[in-house]
């Protein structure tokens, strides 16, 4: 039987949970943090708190003196036990009540939690095939850096990949440029040189993106943040992208065209394990 954390109790999933007052379905009124456990390890907990706690302080969350990084440690794996390897969703929803002024600011949270077998990340063997998506551009503003419920734009960027048979597609910005693709963070490298899109071009603030841009620095890399237009990626050697529960995965063509090099994507991908199986909290 499938369970649910729901704020601290761990029911059946087919539990109803939810009123036509939700203001998540409402309004899309909640922030949301995929996480990977590997062999009962939670290695970036951490950045993903800073991250839930800094989108609570910027949507107006009255934020609860218990909602620590040890709090939703425990309340992970009060729903995992004592199983070790998950994709795990934690969503923080404001209260039910008022229009679009809240009656209360009060968060709600709910974990749900997916088992699976890989206890390590691992390089994707066949290079991903991606398009670019330009019905939809993304805004350029502080609140494209958070993990919010309004993915309009990256739904139909996913249904335009389904269409054209893409494993990913790229997001552009409102200025043209790329920001992302729907489901990753996206690093470029040219002559051992890595560029990635800047904060301040409409790209979510990965967590994955982050421990990337880390390891890249300590195996002497220079990375670049910057602007990235789709003129560019025929200069690119090779192009991978990031995120917290895929891990990195390489780019080998854009429109069935370009064949692009697995580079680094090796090197990082066992650094990132490396990293992992250093951390401590468990």
């Amino acid at each position: 039987m499938q369970h649910i954390n729901f704020n601290g109790q761990i029911i059946d999933a087919n539990t109803p949970i939810f009123t036509t007052q939700n203001r998540a379905f409402r309004y899309g009124d909640a922030l949301f943090e995929s996480i990977r456990m590997l062999d009962g390890r939670l290695p970036f907990l951490e950045y993903h708190y800073e991250r839930l706690q800094r989108g609570m302080g910027i949507l107006g969350f009255d934020i609860p003196a218990h909602f620590s990084i040890i709090f939703f440690e425990n309340e992970i794996k009060k729903l995992t036990r004592d199983k070790r390897n998950f994709r795990i969703r934690l969503t923080v929803y404001r209260s039910d009540g008022g229009l679009y002024s809240p009656e209360n600011n009060t968060p709600v949270f709910l974990i749900e939690a997916k088992q699976i077998t890989d206890n390590q990340f691992t390089v994707n063997k066949k290079g991903l095939n991606i398009g670019i998506y330009t019905d939809f551009k993304l805004p350029l503003s502080p609140l494209a850096n958070l993990k919010t419920s309004n993915s309009l734009p990256y739904i139909l960027a996913a249904q335009f990949c389904q269409k054209n048979n893409w494993d990913d597609c790229f997001l552009l910005n409102q200025a043209g440029r790329i920001a992302e693709t729907y489901k990753a963070n996206v690093f470029f490298v040219k002559n051992d040189t890595i560029y990635t899109p800047s904060l301040d071009e409409g790209c979510i603030e990965g967590v994955m993106r982050k421990v990337v841009i880390k390891i890249l620095r300590e195996m002497k890399k220079e990375v670049i943040e910057t602007q990235i237009s789709p003129e560019q990626l025929s200069e690119f050697d090779a192009i991978f992208i990031t995120n917290a529960t895929r891990g990195v995965q390489w780019v080998s063509r854009i429109f069935d065209v370009k064949n692009y090099e697995q580079l680094l994507v090796d090197t990082i991908i066992e650094q990132l394990n490396i990293t992992i199986s250093q951390k401590h909290r468990v």
